[in-house]
């Protein structure tokens, strides 16, 4: 080894993380801090067992050196390659277990990739064993940490996960929803609730790893590229678009990015004890039983003697037992902890997870390439689309099992255990379209929207009733055909060419779409009256009443909303008693409930469930409390909520957009900005043959509105 610092050369030399490569003299730096070989320890032995490996891993880097320069080696590579060069050199596997994902914390489950994954330092954890990205860094774990505690678990309302348990505290939206459609929570409820149980949970955890990211980190171009999609669809006042495009990032990406993860394998065998049981027995008493029957299964050879008597016991009010492992070998009979324990160092998975709202890593430090007022607008809108998904999958209702107003599909407490119910009679709904663009199928279009009330065989209400405008939509509708034209033009001075012009025509049909629904005048009758209410059902949902997507007998199908939704409303009080529902009314984002004094909630008694989402309007309905409370617990709703709105005819696209401190941004090409000086904006504006001037955007500065016109025929 060379030591000294005379002449030109490469130094390798061991460092305090492992083998690093200095260069000299001053002109070519910086090498030495971006590449370790191998772990210090190794070095040493292999310094003692093989010299001839050091020199090819020297002639390596000086040619790895020579050709950094020349932008022949570094730039060219994809990440790929990169990554399969550390491998090689190093000869070391890929830590798997990677913060900067995406994480959807309503199921916790993993989204689609946020930050940036490169390996261009080929960078290694601190024992050498791993490699990671540049972006990313490892905390260092002295000794390795286990941990065995054994909890009871009473009810589903105070679940923890144990593989996201810290990010699932984050408060930033509903926080109180957080896990709820994990499969963990559910197997939780279900189990309590059916089998009147309560959980007693005996858990091992072994953490090998803490691996966080930068606080500042490169986001993933293809996540780059659906936030501009976003800039772009503000930009130029697109609302529909906007929200679309908020909602499909949510869908892909989730709700939060992990920055944080602990890496290491996780055992925990989950027993569900008969309530009279657990309740008769004392908290420590059942924990000690829970860590002895824990022992018993996982270590060979285990004796337990004392208390016998109070583990048979145990074992004999276990109403369903499941042991989960997570990393390490999968679990399987006869497997014993030292087994597993020595498996855990080659299949690492995450046990606990952090980590902050998808929209605060939209921000101009991680966007430099967009104008800031832009991308402050474009983290609003994802913002937004994150409150729609935990609106849309809230709730409520009452979460005591002992009440006669129980309602086993909520998952929020909305304190109408108490509540008294009271009848409700039900009007009927219909629906008016009114057709925006005048042609054939516009009118077609509307006969397939349109509903009378089956009550009163007209667009009203009985004279009992009053009607309610539940919903008003615009209804959209693409067709295209192929048609040829005759084109004729003057030739040769004094006649007349013509050709055949041909192409695909395209035409968008569209609709308003009005949907009212009849609630009695004096609120409540004692006698039947009106319709039996037997469920809803749509394209993606079923009937909570016939499990289909179905009405039940004797009951008729009416449309409701423009999506194909159908209400099922039925007139035979004496053989459609037995499927008729208890009905609390109905209300939406635009209207509230006549049945609740007008507000947007159920009355007294009743809890309301999501009927649909129409362009972001959540349509509910409100049942009696205990209604649904044999069925399933109801699936996730995920977006998006909004449809994506068809191309206009004259759509506008903004070109420049200025910030109040005088910095212009102009658009360089479909979805690129470039930053530029106030003078060059009008520079910009000149040169657009089309551009219809300055335009006002709010306080944040001005944009350049440009208009072309679109291959698109509106009738």
């Amino acid at each position: 080894m060379h030591s000294g610092n005379q002449g030109k050369g490469l130094l390798i030399r061991p460092g305090p993380q492992g083998l690093a490569i200095a260069s000299y003299p001053s002109q070519l730096p910086r090498l030495g801090s971006t590449i370790n070989i191998l772990p210090k320890e190794e070095w040493d032995l292999a310094c003692r067992e093989c010299k001839a490996d050091i020199w090819i891993m020297a002639v390596f880097a000086t040619l790895l050196h020579l050709l950094i320069p020349f932008g022949a080696f570094s730039l060219s590579l994809s990440s790929t390659s990169q990554l399969n060069l550390c491998k090689q050199v190093l000869n070391l596997p890929v830590l798997e277990v990677l913060p900067g994902g995406g994480w959807d914390n309503l199921r916790n489950v993993d989204a689609g990739r946020v930050m940036d994954i490169e390996y261009t330092q080929c960078q290694t954890t601190e024992d050498g064993m791993y490699l990671l990205p540049d972006q990313v860094v490892t905390v260092p774990q002295k000794s390795s940490k286990v941990k065995i505690k054994s909890e009871i678990v009473n009810s589903w309302l105070d679940y923890k996960s144990s593989l996201a348990y810290s990010v699932n505290l984050d408060i930033s939206f509903f926080w109180i929803l957080n896990a709820r459609f994990s499969g963990e929570f559910q197997r939780m409820k279900t189990h309590q609730v059916k089998e009147n149980s309560v959980t007693s949970r005996t858990e091992m955890r072994h953490l090998i790893y803490t691996v966080k990211t930068n606080p500042i980190f490169t986001l993933d171009p293809v996540f780059v590229s659906r936030a501009t999609d976003i800039a772009s669809a503000l930009e130029n006042n697109n609302t529909c678009l906007v929200n679309f495009l908020s909602e499909t990032l949510v869908r892909d990406y989730g709700t939060h990015v992990l920055t944080s993860i602990d890496a290491g394998a996780t055992l925990a065998q989950e027993d569900y004890l008969a309530s009279s049981f657990a309740r008769s027995t004392s908290e420590a008493s059942l924990t000690e039983s829970a860590s002895v029957s824990f022992f018993r299964i996982v270590s060979s050879g285990y004796n337990y003697v004392e208390n016998y008597s109070l583990l048979r016991n145990y074992m004999d009010n276990i109403t369903y037992s499941v042991m989960v492992s997570h990393g390490g070998l999968p679990f399987y009979p006869g497997i014993t902890l030292k087994t597993w324990e020595e498996s855990i160092h080659n299949n690492l998975v995450a046990i606990d997870r952090s980590g902050s709202p998808l929209h605060f890593f939209i921000n101009p430090d991680t966007l430099p390439n967009l104008p800031a007022p832009t991308v402050l607008k474009v983290s609003e809108a994802v913002f937004q689309a994150i409150q729609r998904y935990y609106k849309v999958n809230m709730y409520p209702g009452c979460t005591d099992p002992n009440s006669m107003n129980y309602n086993y599909q909520a998952n929020v407490e909305d304190e109408s255990c108490d509540g008294v119910m009271s009848n409700f009679s039900f009007g009927g709904v219909f629906q008016q379209c009114t057709a925006l663009t005048r042609d054939d199928k516009s009118l077609k279009l509307c006969q397939s929207l349109t509903q009378k009330n089956p009550l009163t065989g007209n667009f009203n209400c009985s004279p009992s009733y009053s009607q309610t405008l539940l919903r008003t939509e615009i209804k959209e509708q693409s067709s295209n055909w192929y048609e040829c034209r005759e084109e004729c033009h003057s030739c040769w001075m004094f006649f007349t060419c013509c050709n055949d012009v041909c192409g695909n025509v395209y035409t968008v049909q569209r609709v308003t779409v009005q949907t009212y629904w009849c609630s009695a005048t004096n609120v409540t009758n004692t006698y039947p009256s009106g319709f039996l209410f037997g469920g809803l059902y749509g394209p993606t949902s079923v009937n909570p009443v016939t499990k289909t997507k179905s009405c039940p007998s004797t009951y008729y199908p009416a449309t409701l909303l423009s999506d194909g939704l159908k209400i099922c409303l039925g007139l035979d009080y004496k053989l459609g008693a037995r499927y008729s529902v208890p009905f609390g009314g109905l209300f939406s984002c635009e209207a509230g409930n006549p049945m609740a004094g007008g507000l947007s909630s159920c009355p007294g008694g009743y809890t309301q469930h999501t009927a649909d989402v129409s362009d972001g309007c959540e349509i509910l309905f409100c049942v009696h409390s205990g209604a649904f409370s044999q069925g399933d617990l109801p699936p996730i709703i995920s977006p998006p909520f909004t449809r994506r709105p068809l191309q206009s005819q004259n759509d506008t696209e903004t070109v420049v957009v200025v910030e109040e401190d005088g910095d212009a941004w102009v658009r360089s090409d479909e979805q690129g900005w470039k930053k530029t000086g106030f003078g060059e904006a009008q520079h910009m504006m000149l040169l657009s043959p089309a551009s219809g001037g300055f335009r006002e955007v709010g306080a944040l500065g001005v944009t350049l509105m440009t208009t072309f016109s679109l291959l698109i025929v509106f009738l």
